[in-house]
């Protein structure tokens, strides 16, 4: 029987949030020992993949250690490996930027190395046979993928993908993360799970000379302590002596080659296990704000697909979406990381959008269509100083992004967006008063339901209207709410008209509320001025806020100093409060007029929203 062939991968891991005194004390801790390491065991070998901001970095801040590995691939001692240049979900893009990463990294590998990678590296495992095509033209003859996504088939196996004529051979691995066992038992487990000596553990297909292949998958934190310990040096020694008649470690592209007859396979989309979730739609549709991320990606996408113009200028700002595609921020992290990985996507986002702007000229839009795939239009406001969504959902403002500020403000923002509204009673007003996070308290107050009234795009105008019972005043009182959105060029006229449709007297409150996301960890940066009959105030907001007969409120987040200015036409009562949930920290601001509507009776108010983005610094 034929040995089994082992490849040892390693994958280096980079964030849009690392800092050069992060990757610089990385690479005192692992980068540089990995080089030494396989430097001085030049019978040691690996395939390694770099993600391209971090070979960037390397080549720029160490010339060193890439002319180091390029010595390395020139012996045929390390492989490099490609894929993804800022490691997306490949199944999430479309595929002109799916290729475009793959041949972007391509490029950059054979820049610094002198030559292209054969492999690919799929970040977390996220398949789609569709990349079998884009693998394939892009040159890539092998594909890294995780051994969880063919639960029922053996892993030692040569394998084949094929999509409509084009073919890319697969590799699977088993990950090295975790405690794992000692050198000698995982050498001799491998040897027995692929010869089907195990019971019950994919037995042999009765063919002896079947060639049989595994690649070990090696993160960059588990690395570390795998050079440290000395672990991947006793690895290496007892497959070359104790185990050299049934275990070859070497490089894919050595064995692949062999004329070995693969067999056909079809991976049906999926993930790896360890990441959670069936495939990775299914962790986005779970994740709404996530799934706020991806739809505002489309449609970037869909604003450099109709640019005309300077080529090169759409093609940096197409490189700068790619870089908004790290797969950090499309999986759901809880706390200040994970807004921090979204925001950091969002400005990207953002920059890449001012950017078609430039290339294709620009004038203020309104236009109405299924923006997240609801099957309800919705309706997208591009203006001079920002980009919005109204959502007929909860009739509220459920993405907004500062063109100067680049960030979305709706982000993790209340489930309704900004300036939203409720009808609360008076009791139930109290109890939000006092609440020390009034997201926990979504449920109380008068359900309604909206849908389109009107939308005029030449206005930048549309009409919503919904229908509800309440409870204040009398049992299941049916009311009616107006809210008319009209867009300018730095924010919203938001129009409020109450109606009483029932025979009862209604008798409450009527809210517009707004949650502010935190941008940076820690503290919450936002500052708080009014202006009332009793004068002005200024403060930043470490406790409940409330402030009586204002006439005017502009909210400020001192990290990027954009601001956002209300002004009712008549004065209100406002309460402002430090929130905290899922995506950490953050502001909310609430606006609140009395409510008391005989039967068949209605109130108007106004707010104007205004967005004050920073000026810029003469250089």
């Amino acid at each position: 029987m034929k040995r089994l062939e082992v490849s040892v991968s390693i994958v280096f891991g980079w964030s849009p949030l690392d800092t050069g005194a992060d990757l610089e004390r990385r690479y005192q801790d692992v980068y540089r020992k990995a080089a030494t390491f396989f430097y001085q065991h030049q019978h040691n070998r690996a395939s390694v993949f770099f993600p391209g901001p971090l070979l960037r970095w390397l080549d720029e801040e160490h010339p060193e250690f890439t002319r180091l590995f390029a010595k390395m691939v020139d012996r045929r001692q390390i492989e490099i490996l490609g894929g993804g240049f800022h490691e997306p979900l490949f199944p999430l893009l479309p595929p002109v930027d799916r290729s475009g990463q793959l041949e972007l990294l391509t490029s950059e590998i054979r820049r610094v190395f002198g030559k292209r990678p054969r492999g690919a590296v799929i970040h977390l495992s996220a398949w789609d046979n569709s990349m079998v095509s884009t693998l394939s033209n892009g040159g890539i003859e092998y594909v890294l993928l995780s051994s969880s996504l063919i639960p029922e088939r053996s892993p030692y196996r040569p394998y084949i993908l094929n999509e409509r004529g084009k073919t890319v051979k697969a590799l699977f691995f088993r990950s090295l993360d975790g405690a794992g066992p000692e050198p000698a038992d995982l050498l001799s487990l491998l040897s027995d799970e692929s010869s089907g000596s195990l019971p019950g553990l994919f037995p042999d297909d009765g063919i002896p000379s079947r060639s049989r292949m595994v690649s070990l998958c090696v993160s960059e934190d588990r690395l570390q302590s795998l050079l440290d310990s000395v672990w991947l040096e006793k690895f290496y020694f007892m497959s070359r002596t104790s185990f050299s008649d049934r275990i070859d470690v070497s490089l894919p592209t050595e064995f692949l080659p062999q004329g070995h007859p693969f067999e056909p396979i079809f991976v049906r989309p999926g993930i790896d296990s360890g990441v959670g979730g069936t495939t990775v739609f299914d962790l986005l549709y779970s994740s709404p704000a996530e799934l706020s991320l991806y739809n505002r990606m489309l449609h970037v996408e869909t604003l450099l697909s109709q640019c005309r113009g300077d080529k090169a200028r759409r093609d940096c700002a197409r490189e700068t979406l790619w870089a908004a595609q790290h797969h950090s921020a499309f999986i759901r992290r809880n706390g200040a990381a994970g807004s921090r990985l979204r925001q950091s996507a969002f400005m990207l986002m953002c920059e890449a959008e001012r950017a078609s702007r430039e290339v294709g000229g620009f004038s203020e839009s309104a236009a109405s269509f299924d923006y997240d795939g609801d099957g309800r239009d919705d309706f997208v406001f591009s203006m001079g100083a920002f980009s919005a969504v109204v959502s007929p959902a909860g009739a509220g403002v459920v993405e907004l992004d500062v063109m100067r500020g680049g960030r979305n403000y709706a982000d993790g923002s209340l489930p309704c967006g900004l300036l939203s509204s409720r009808l609360l009673s008076d009791s139930e007003l109290s109890i939000y008063r006092n609440s020390s996070d009034p997201l926990s308290l979504s449920s109380i107050g008068s359900a309604i339901s909206f849908r389109e009234s009107s939308f005029f795009p030449q206005k930048k105008e549309v009409r919503l209207v919904g229908f509800g019972r309440t409870d204040c005043g009398g049992a299941g009182v049916p009311i009616s709410l107006v809210k008319r959105f009209c867009a300018n060029s730095n924010g919203f006229t938001v129009q409020f008209i109450l109606r009483n449709e029932g025979d009862s007297r209604v008798r409450g409150n009527l809210l517009v509320e707004s949650r502010f996301p935190e941008m940076d960890a820690g503290e919450c940066h936002y500052r708080v001025d009014t202006v009332c009959a009793g004068g002005s105030s200024s403060s930043a907001v470490s406790g409940p806020v409330s402030v009586s007969g204002v006439s005017f409120v502009q909210v400020t987040d001192a990290s990027s100093e954009v601001s956002f200015a209300y002004e009712p036409n008549e004065s209100c009562d406002s309460l402002f409060l430090r929130t905290s949930g899922r995506d950490g920290p953050g502001l909310l601001s609430a606006l609140f007029w009395p409510v008391d509507l005989e039967a068949g009776l209605e109130m108007e108010k106004t707010v104007n929203f205004s967005v004050i983005a920073p000026k810029r610094r003469k250089r």
